[in-house]
């Protein structure tokens, strides 16, 4: 007997279990010892479960709940008709319950295989689905357990059919990876608008037979989520080192959890846009955890390229990426007028090892219009061995008249990244690059990072650069160990460059900042214990350039002198 694609249920429940309390008069539920308080659970499908799989062949199924102890006892419903919405227990002894459904084919089974129904006499077949959470169950009783219709499919007919009659009301679905998934040419998965379609993985892998997409979210208020709390068994997408996009978010929103990774992307432009996950025209990509890592692309963006988007980070990461041009980890690029604005929201996760042939080996920032740039990072990492010729970690350019602001505030961390251009004195910037635009720096730090050439932690070339707080520390380069101006403005308020411990340092000259062209106001903060191999151990100040060290911060202890003014 053999029943390929069958309906599943999931539970919303705490810890995949139920917590209960009060009552009396218990069944015994915990390994012989849950006595005293007790109580009952009612279970609630909310109307959601789809009692006709097949429209046109009759075949319905019925159901039954299975409560189950810590200790093993059972307690199944009967089996519930379909169209039953809840079933309350009996009195249970307080402790912990999973939750379970089982579905069961009645009337007419059907087996679904290469894309055909048939209705032979198959046997009553069973399937287990099993309970997740994401949301608290209240103390107090009775407890209602909202149901989330599910599905397993093991091959790309059954996966694809069961996108296209997933309901359109904006309710999530779940589809169960069972098997390893081949798209075929042309046969790219498309979610429509109003679906919340929810993918989570067996240890199973969806892969491509060709060059092409693999997920297309075209149209607004479509939803993709792979992995989901509850679920801990891996979803691999393999682009098997094709060229195209594993996943195209066009106004529609993709969200990837912990469990699933995305890997082995082969992006070559012309024809397609370049990145793994490709989100453009109003599309938000969620990262909240899961990998992104082994892409490659022949321009931009190996592994998440946001054009006129957003992208928001929370967990997760995005490593081992590798772009010819520019942004190996991310790239954001706003080619037009405001509506054509970018952002990127960092709270969380890690962005590492990416290198490129060009600039931001970790991210690349490309204003190419009117429109904006926001990249705002409170809190994540950016380094351990991103490399690029400038901007080992991130880089602004700024190309046209618009705006690019990249704040750091918070817990962020931008370390262990590399630049190395060595001509002088363009290239530079280990952690940061600034070509272009405004970055604000209220807090976080900037260490461990290395220019082969300028601006060990900050190199800025064009635009703005306001530290306000912070700390930029123990980073190393020719010249400019902490920041190197060869343009632009530098505005020093707060934070601290250096610090005992964990000075910055140079070959050459300017350890603390190597001021050689813009301007560079000093405020406040603090430069100190910074160390040169040349002069300027703190401040060197080039020919034709003056620097004010009376109007606020302190300079101090940095080898071999604090100011160093030719």
């Amino acid at each position: 007997m053999k029943i390929i694609r069958t309906p599943l249920y999931s539970l919303l429940i705490v810890g995949c279990t139920l917590l209960l309390a009060t009552c009396s008069d218990p069944i015994n539920g915990g390994q012989g010892q849950n006595q005293g308080p007790t109580g009952t659970i009612t279970i609630n499908l909310g109307g959601s479960a789809r009692t006709t799989f097949a429209p046109g062949e009759g075949a319905t199924f019925t159901h039954r709940i299975i409560l189950k102890s810590s200790g093993g006892t059972q307690i199944p419903s009967d089996w519930l008709p379909a169209g039953t919405d809840s079933w309350t227990s009996p009195l249970l002894s307080a402790g912990d319950w999973t939750v379970t459904v089982e579905a069961r084919y009645s009337d007419m089974p059907i087996d679904y295989t290469g894309g055909n129904f048939t209705t032979p006499p198959i046997p009553e077949g069973f399937l287990r689905a099993w309970g997740y959470t994401t949301t608290p169950v209240p103390a107090s009783l009775p407890v209602t357990v909202s149901m989330i219709p599910a599905v397993e499919v093991f091959n790309y007919g059954q996966l694809n059919e069961a996108v296209a009659n997933a309901r359109t009301d904006g309710q999530e679905e779940i589809i169960v990876i069972a098997g390893t998934i081949t798209i075929p040419n042309f046969g790219k998965i498309n979610i429509s608008t109003g679906q919340h379609i929810t993918m989570v993985g067996r240890g199973t892998t969806i892969n491509r037979e060709a060059r092409g997409t693999l997920f297309e979210l075209m149209t607004s208020g479509c939803t993709l989520q792979l992995g989901r709390v509850g679920f801990d068994e891996m979803l691999t997408i393999d682009g098997g080192t094709l060229s195209g996009q594993l996943i195209w978010v066009e106004r529609g929103n993709l969200i990837m959890n912990n469990n699933v990774e995305l890997i082995n992307n082969n992006a070559v432009s012309p024809p397609a846009p370049t990145g793994a996950v490709y989100v453009l025209n109003g599309g938000t990509f969620t990262m909240n955890g899961g990998t992104i890592s082994g892409n490659t692309s022949d321009v931009d963006g190996g592994a998440v390229y946001v054009q006129s988007a957003s992208f928001n980070m929370t967990g997760g990461t995005i490593s081992g990426n590798t772009a010819t041009g520019n942004g190996g980890g991310v790239y954001l690029l706003s080619p037009g007028p405001a509506a054509s604005n970018a952002n990127f929201n960092m709270s969380g996760g890690t962005i590492s090892s990416n290198t490129v042939g060009g600039n931001g080996g970790g991210v690349y920032l490309n204003l190419a219009g009117t429109g904006a740039i926001n990249f705002t990072m409170s809190g994540g990492t950016i380094g351990g061995g991103n490399s690029a010729t400038n901007g080992g970690g991130v880089y602004l350019n700024l190309a046209n008249t618009g705006t690019i602001n990249f704040t750091m505030s918070g817990g962020a961390l931008i370390t262990g990244n590399q630049s190395t251009g060595s001509s002088q004195p363009t290239d530079g910037g280990g952690g940061v690059a600034v070509a272009g635009g405004t970055f604000t720096m209220n807090g976080g730090t900037i260490s461990g990072n290395i220019a082969a050439n300028a601006g060990g932690g900050v190199g800025i070339l064009a635009g703005t650069f306001n530290m306000g707080a912070g700390n930029i520390s123990s980073n190393q380069a020719q010249m400019g160990g902490g920041v190197i101006m060869a343009g632009g403005d530098f505005d020093m308020s707060g934070g601290t460059i250096g610090g005992q411990g964990a000075g910055n340092t140079t070959t050459g000259s300017g350890a603390g900042v190597y001021y050689g062209g813009g301007t560079f106001t000093m405020t406040g903060g603090n430069i100190s214990y910074n160390n040169a191999g040349d002069v300027g151990g703190g401040v060197y100040v080039g020919p034709s350039l003056t620097f004010d060290d009376t109007a606020g911060g302190t300079i101090e202890y940095n080898d071999p002198d604090d100011i160093h003014q030719l």
